[in-house]
């Protein structure tokens, strides 16, 4: 498993993972009518996204089994210079329990860090139950902080905040 920053060529890549780990994820969650269109806008934003990342000062990372991208993660500096965020984490479903995850969160937390980043925070959905174990599992720690967020389907859900140990 190789981690390394997303090109240019990565972008379908990118938002196959994006999209499968949704449909995967949150079946449950959103309708499946809304979570279609979901789907295909997550499979297709990566062309417009990936040039405004990398005009940023955050950095896109993906991780590369035998040459196919498996999941990626969008971090960077929040408002406040000296806090971190991981925006977006997301494997394909076929790689969930993999090194693809961790590496990812790894690299992406060192480069946050080494940016000047004190402190790194990460927001999830409450019905994230895989997500928010994943993250207790690598050391993060929820830290009560909540927010309501509108995916675009018209009803909030609450979101929880985890800060990196």
């Amino acid at each position: 498993m190789l981690v390394r920053d997303a090109r240019a060529e990565d972008v379908e890549s990118i938002g196959s993972v994006h999209g499968e780990a949704w449909r995967a994820a949150y079946a449950s969650v959103f309708d499946a009518e809304w979570l279609r269109s979901a789907v295909a806008d997550r499979r297709d934003r990566w062309a417009a996204l990936l040039p405004r990342i990398s005009a940023s000062p955050g950095h896109l990372l993906v991780a590369e089994d035998d040459g196919q991208v498996t999941g990626f993660l969008h971090g960077g500096p929040t408002d406040d210079p000296r806090v971190g965020e991981v925006f977006a984490l997301y494997v394909h479903p076929a790689g969930w329990g993999s090194t693809a995850a961790p590496l990812l969160m790894l690299d992406g937390l060192r480069r946050l860090r080494s940016a000047g980043c004190e402190e790194v925070a990460l927001w999830t959905m409450a019905a994230a139950g895989r997500a928010q174990a994943f993250y207790e599992k690598s050391g993060w720690i929820q830290d009560g902080s909540t927010k309501m967020h509108d995916f675009g389907d018209g009803r909030e859900r609450v979101l929880f905040r985890y800060v990196a140990p």
